[in-house]
């Protein structure tokens, strides 16, 4: 343990469970994340941004490797139809308030439709899975996801949101972790929040619900064609950089399962095919 992290999360604080780089500490009232200077960066500027429209943990300390911030505890209550509701305007209220933001403009952000897309899919394409129809097209050539993606207005993004990084305390719902923070269309916020919330509540969600509350939410006004474009679009980008690298070992513990997830993607780029000729 880095001694001026053990200042404040001591010795022998708990390691908490899902977080890669950084890895994260809990201690005293405090957590601490460990790891690469961007993701370190990332934390810090987007926790440190003023005109967040949601709350986040106060900053206490960091330095190139490391950053302390205030622990915030979940209630611990289930989650309701209410708190997804209230999550998701929060995360509309950022997306209309930093569109075309000057803030985008930070070195640190990452931007997978950019310059990080190749770092995005390394690992899928390193995988060895054999993606089944065109899939595996897309999978070495994204472009047609990534021409969709790019017609809308770019705008913040956590980059990872759904309620495993979410807090509520004290009425208020804290935002947390942001290594993840991007530049890209608000769709793909969206769309990771669609595809990963029903794994932490423990129970399916209706989708269109949760799109119609966003969308309700939403003050700018939006080209309707090219967001559900784009929410097709990025759904079908996550599943090839975040879920086809773990589908090998997951086909040895569970090849229906495995198959079924290719089959969903198949039916995603259906969807996807019949957007973007609206668009």
């Amino acid at each position: 343990m880095i001694p001026e992290v053990a200042e404040y999360v001591g010795t022998d604080p708990v390691e908490l469970d899902g977080f890669g780089d950084p890895r994260a500490y809990a201690g005293n009232g405090y957590v601490a994340k460990v790891g690469l200077p961007d993701s370190i960066e990332r934390e810090r500027m987007a926790l440190t941004l003023e005109s967040l429209p949601m709350p986040v943990p106060h900053v206490i300390d960091w330095d190139i490797s490391w950053i302390v911030e205030e622990e915030i505890k979940d209630a611990g209550t289930e989650w309701s139809d209410e708190d997804l509701v209230a999550a998701l305007e929060q995360l509309a209220a950022m997306h209309d308030h930093f569109e075309e933001s000057a803030a985008l403009e930070s070195p640190v952000i990452r931007r997978p439709l950019g310059r990080d897309l190749n770092e995005l899919m390394s690992d899928a394409r390193a995988s060895g899975w054999v993606l089944p129809g065109e899939l595996g097209e897309i999978l070495k050539n994204p472009a047609p996801l990534i021409d969709v993606l790019r017609l809308g207005p770019q705008t913040l993004l956590h980059g990872d949101p759904w309620p495993f990084h979410l807090r509520r305390s004290g009425g208020e719902i804290f935002w947390l972790d942001w290594t993840q923070a991007s530049i890209g269309p608000a769709a793909a916020d969206l769309a990771s929040w669609l595809d990963q919330a029903p794994f932490h509540v423990g129970r399916p969600i209706d989708r269109l619900t949760q799109i119609n509350a966003y969308l309700e939410a939403r003050q700018t006004e939006l080209d309707k064609s090219v967001f559900f474009a784009g929410l097709d679009s990025a759904r079908l980008l996550w599943f090839l950089a975040y879920d086809v690298p773990n589908l090998p070992g997951l086909a040895e513990q569970s090849p229906d399962l495995a198959e079924k997830m290719n089959e969903e993607a198949l039916r995603a780029l259906e969807a996807f095919r019949n957007a973007a000729s609206k668009v």
